[in-house]
């Protein structure tokens, strides 16, 4: 969920045709996704590296918007 004044991330304005499908342009991502995104690499690394247990991942998405607001 957007929060106020989340600017957008990797806006283009740029018309893109996929089949018979078009858009005139994508608004983004917001900020607040993209920092979300980076954060959850950062979590997923912890589990492969085994210090961030896999009985946590419930509760993942609401800390990678946690770090991104942070």
């Amino acid at each position: 969920m957007p929060k106020p004044n989340d600017m957008p991330a990797f806006p283009s304005s740029n018309d893109v045709k996929i089949g018979n499908m078009g858009t005139s342009g994508h608004p983004g991502m917001t900020l607040r996704d993209w920092f979300a995104g980076k954060a959850l690499s950062y979590l997923v690394s912890r589990v492969n590296s085994g210090t961030y247990s896999s009985d946590d991942i419930d509760i993942t998405g609401r800390l990678c918007y946690q770090f991104a607001d942070a």
